[in-house]
């Protein structure tokens, strides 16, 4: 089979879903593509065996919800350390969804409409060094939207519409070096 197999680039198919176990058997994938393919759902073994998978690019989706009873199995990629959902009209993020993904360095997220950053939304993510949340049409910083994210060093706010930013948002970012956002109309 192909059990040697590093990098998959599925790029551009009308796929919708991804099955339970469909990538089982490629045991040696480090990069998988799913950019621009109609996904909307992803099964929660879809990625199951992909141990040594380090980066995963679902940009321009239809996923809506990061939701954590949709969220694939974090053993499953534990060794994620790239994962890109750009442009997925993603509306919602639950804490738990990233709960496993303790590998995890960039986080890409910029271009959806999420609206509200809640809470602990990142809290599992304490080894995230970047996190690109910009135009991503968020009005709502909850004061703990970034609870967690401890190792965190470059975050991208700009091209929002932030209305609302509580005093305390930014202070548990320790390691922050560089934040990037546009305040207007606060």
């Amino acid at each position: 089979g192909l059990t040697n197999l590093e990098k998959l680039l599925l790029t551009r198919n009308k796929l919708r879903s991804i099955q339970n176990r469909v990538f089982s058997h490629l045991t040696s994938l480090t990069l998988l593509d799913l950019q621009h393919s109609q996904i909307e759902l992803i099964e929660s073994d879809a990625f199951y065996d992909l141990i040594r998978l380090e980066n995963l690019l679902l940009n321009g989706n239809q996923i809506r919800c990061l939701c954590h009873h949709e969220s694939p199995s974090s053993v499953s990629l534990s060794a994620i350390r790239d994962l890109k959902l750009s442009f997925s009209n993603i509306e919602q993020i639950e804490a738990e969804f990233f709960h496993g993904y303790e590998n995890l360095i960039n986080l890409h997220l910029n271009g959806n409409k999420i609206r509200t950053l809640k809470n602990s939304s990142f809290q599992y993510l304490s080894n995230l060094l970047e996190l690109e949340l910009s135009q991503s049409g968020i009005e709502i910083i909850e004061a703990h939207a970034f609870f967690g994210l401890d190792q965190l060093e470059s975050l991208r706010l700009h091209d929002n519409k932030i209305k609302v930013l509580y005093n305390f948002t930014f202070m548990s970012l320790k390691s922050l070096k560089y934040l990037y956002v546009n305040l207007i109309g606060i």
